[in-house]
């Protein structure tokens, strides 16, 4: 698979199928990130739409200090912005769960679209790196910083000794930091 760095290299030479294949990749994803914040699918196809258009006119604009994923979801947020403005704010259609109450909270304390793609992105390698370690790492980790367990708590809920919970957590963190050292290199 050729990676986004050199479609957007093609792209920006002219190659518009480049750009669609790019377009195409992160099209789905970047609307459901779109929905989350409108609510509504219809003005996430639409803002997603208007996104890949302006995305084919300003390709060249594209500077990469951002992933092409975050600059084209920037793009579909600032669209989705604009709807919202235009037709005045329409409520949820549906009620939120849990992690939809996260990300739009995520989305009311950043101050601009590259930062709520930003944090996006940061959750999504965040959450790839706790399914990539193991298991009992995960669960620690997780009791610890989501549950506000301490490590007493940890060890009599799972059956382990107080230090096997410290390895773990310890161990989880190292493996968050080298995957998040990875993506920086």
């Amino acid at each position: 698979m050729i990676s986004d760095k050199i479609l957007v290299e093609q792209a920006q030479k002219g190659d518009t199928s480049a750009l669609s294949e790019l377009i195409g990749r992160h099209q789905h994803k970047v609307k459901q990130k779109i929905y989350k914040y409108t609510k509504n699918w219809d003005d996430a196809e639409d803002a997603t739409q208007d996104a890949a258009l302006n995305a084919f006119r300003f390709i060249n604009n594209f500077n990469g200090k951002s992933s092409f994923y975050t600059w084209f979801f920037r793009i579909g947020i600032n669209q989705a912005s604009q709807q919202l403005k235009k037709f005045s704010i329409r409520p949820p259609r549906q009620d939120m769960d849990v992690d939809e109450e996260i990300n739009e909270g995520l989305l009311h304390h950043s101050e601009t679209p590259e930062e709520m793609a930003q944090l996006s992105e940061l959750r999504e390698n965040l959450e790839a790196s706790m399914e990539e370690m193991f298991p009992e790492y995960a669960e620690c980790l997780t009791m610890r910083e989501q549950d506000n367990l301490t490590y007493d708590e940890i060890a009599e809920k799972i059956g382990v000794p107080v230090g096997t919970v410290r390895s773990r957590i310890n161990r989880a963190k190292k493996h968050i930091n080298n995957n998040f050292k990875e993506l920086q290199a």
